[in-house]
């Protein structure tokens, strides 16, 4: 008996969601008009790019396998490591 109302509030929950999920992607349905997306105010931004700083990296010892970098650490591709 109990299992028969475990599987009718699994079926109510799941049927609530599907119809809610139709109402929720509306916009992927019917996409926004060009005049009414937003504006930003701000112009846009170059990048810029900084001068290479040349720091030391010193790992600090947070754990027994982990450790806090501050410093001194790059970002590179994987190709090129």
């Amino acid at each position: 008996m109990r299992m028969k109302y475990v599987w009718c509030l699994v079926l109510a929950l799941w049927i609530g969601e599907s119809g809610a999920q139709s109402r929720l992607n509306f916009g992927e349905a019917y996409p926004q008009g060009r005049t009414d997306l937003p504006k930003s105010k701000v112009p846009f931004q170059k990048p810029e790019r900084k001068p290479k700083r040349n720091e030391v990296c010193v790992p600090e010892r947070k754990g027994e396998a982990e450790y806090f970098l501050r410093t001194g650490w790059e970002l590179a591709e994987a190709q090129k490591l």
